[in-house]
């Protein structure tokens, strides 16, 4: 009994090697490559739209690499006003961090008109979706406790006048970032409704 079984299961191991060395006839299908562009086109329209967020008077699309640290967090004054929201993220592919800091209404608006009087050597005039914007950018040396930074962080702030108060964008990172640069160029802003 031992030696037939032995033997079935060579004879197996045997006929599974030549059926997979056979070669199989060519399934042939056809597929018209304009409806294959369109639900591709459609698939990444569906993405960006997912990914679309709107957020203190803009719109942008949020990369997938970006991981929430935190959302909407309020700094309220003794009033009980809000003088900033701040949200921030870090980007999980170089490590750098991501803030947004709004600051709305009349307060947010001197904010703005400090930055333009006040430009320093560092900072610029820069273009987001046809208005106007303030970009400086300063090299962090040192934390918070006077230790060096090794190596030093580079920290890039947008500020942008936006329809109900002012909008700092911070990129703090190890160096200059490109795909934060096409982020900040693809932001759109949201018109008021009044």
């Amino acid at each position: 009994m031992k030696y037939f079984s032995l033997m079935l299961l060579f004879v197996g191991l045997f006929a599974c090697k030549t059926q997979k060395s056979q070669v199989l006839p060519a399934k042939t299908t056809t597929v018209e490559p304009s409806t294959e562009i369109s639900e591709k086109n459609s698939m990444q329209n569906i993405e960006l739209a997912k990914n679309q967020t709107q957020k203190y008077g803009i719109k942008f699309i949020q990369p997938e690499n970006w991981k929430t640290d935190y959302e909407d967090l309020k700094s309220i004054n003794r009033k009980g006003e809000i003088m900033s929201l701040e949200s921030a993220y870090t980007d999980t592919l170089n490590q750098a961090r991501i803030q947004f800091v709004f600051h709305p209404g009349k307060n947010g608006i001197k904010i703005y008109k400090y930055k333009i009087k006040n430009l320093s050597k560092t900072g610029k005039l820069i273009k987001i979706d046809g208005k106007q914007a303030v970009k400086t950018t300063e090299i962090l040396r040192y934390n918070g406790k006077g230790m060096p930074i090794e190596p030093p962080l580079i920290r890039t702030k947008i500020s942008l006048l936006v329809n109900e108060g002012e909008l700092d964008i911070i990129y703090t990172g190890k160096e200059n970032d490109k795909n934060f640069n096409r982020f900040i160029q693809g932001i759109k802003m949201i018109e008021c409704n009044k």
